[in-house]
């Protein structure tokens, strides 16, 4: 099976082009799947604020799956995935702090500066059991590492539940990642590394997601040219704890202030059809 994709996006101040090709062989009487797949894209950053502004990055991503029937009931997939970034990778709205003792806070702002290149590497496995009473268990575990020194776990479990017309599913996720070496919540002075940035995402940090879905099938003969059409409602709770990431939105005292936390709940409600 050989698939072939093309993606634009327009936004004010930022325009993204992505290609993207793959190929999928069946082997072995179609119990085993390898899947090679591999995208282009093409991005220019911009600025809303200053029409002037334009910066250029490219990313390549290679990818090798296979997916692999274990046992009548017992099927997995082992995917490994390589990103290659290249040009202006961080956000040009985003700006450090620096100790400044000229300042009434002790601190200042700078923009932040990130490497021109990263490649980031990861390795999933992802298993799905079937159960006698028609329900499912789902495992999977994610490693990552990158270029820019950020190392990963992310592990979830789930169980699928059908009734009726109805299927519901419970799910746990755990995510721990390293930061990135050159962030700092606080640099000793200005432009005191050659590689600077604040972004949350890149400090080191702790999440978990607790999910609680229902999907209710109201087509399931056909309708015109709609095979099927399901409801679907998902509630999610998600933490995060960043371990280096300071709230400065407080007013605490430079270097006492609380280490940022973020908790959501989350509520989605939306249809699917297919045809």
């Amino acid at each position: 099976t050989v698939s072939m994709g093309y993606t634009s996006s327009t936004e004010s101040d930022f325009d993204a082009n992505t290609y993207s090709l793959s190929l999928a062989q069946d082997m072995f009487g179609q119990l085993t799947t390898l899947t090679l797949s591999y995208s282009y894209g093409d991005d220019t950053v911009g600025r809303s604020d200053d029409p002037g502004f334009s910066e250029d990055n490219s990313r390549q991503q290679y990818g090798v799956g296979v997916t692999q029937i274990l046992t009548r009931n017992m099927i997995a997939a082992l995917n490994v995935e390589v990103i290659t970034d290249e040009g202006f990778l961080n956000n040009p709205y985003r700006s450090v702090r620096f100790l400044d003792t000229n300042s009434p806070v002790g601190y200042s702002f700078e923009p932040e500066l990130y490497p021109r290149t990263r490649t980031t590497n990861a390795v999933g496995i992802r298993t799905k059991y079937y159960l006698p009473y028609r329900a499912a268990l789902e495992a999977h575990y994610r490693y990552f590492n990158d270029t820019w020194d950020i190392e990963s776990h992310t592990g979830s479990i789930a169980y699928v539940h059908p009734w009726r017309d109805f299927t519901f599913t419970a799910k746990y996720r755990y995510h721990d990642q390293t930061g990135a070496h050159f962030f700092r919540d606080l640099f000793a002075r200005s432009e005191a590394t050659n590689f600077r940035g604040r972004d949350k995402e890149l400090s080191p940090l702790r999440s978990q997601t607790m999910r609680l879905s229902a999907a209710y099938e109201f087509i399931s003969d056909g309708w015109n040219f709609i095979d099927r059409g399901t409801v679907n409602v998902s509630l999610d709770y998600l933490q995060v704890d960043y371990k280096e990431f300071r709230d400065i939105s407080t007013g605490a005292p430079l270097g006492s202030e609380p280490f940022y936390e973020l908790d959501a709940t989350i509520l989605q409600v939306f249809f699917s059809f297919w045809y």
